[in-house]
């Protein structure tokens, strides 16, 4: 039996190879293609995703609120009137409790 590529007319038996090439040769070959392709797809996914978690972080860093001494000594006057609960004064403010507590801290032992 025998059959003809399509690119390039020869024939080929059942048990060898493309273009007269041992079949191990071709399928080693081939093996050795696709771990090739996957190994360059790796690094092009790698680099991609090293600058784009580099650019948020960037961006993040850039619209960071900044409190001035003033805003933190109103914040932490306010939560020590009692008037609201911490966690309600946090809320509103867009900060975290665990910064509330350590601005209070800060302004308690400044006055020391």
């Amino acid at each position: 039996m025998e059959c003809r590529a399509a690119r390039g007319g020869q024939a080929f038996r059942p048990g060898q190879g493309f273009r007269g090439y041992p079949k191990t040769l071709i399928t080693e070959d081939f093996w050795l293609i696709v771990v090739t392709e996957r190994n360059k797809m790796r690094q092009k996914t790698m680099s991609t995703k090293a600058p784009a978690e580099r650019v948020v972080r960037d961006i993040r860093r850039k619209t960071r609120k900044q409190y001035s001494a003033e805003e933190k000594i109103r914040i932490v006057l306010e939560g020590l009137r009692g008037e609201e609960s911490i966690a309600a004064l946090c809320s509103r403010e867009g900060i975290a409790e665990s910064l509330y507590y350590s601005w209070s801290e800060e302004f308690l032992e400044a006055g020391k």
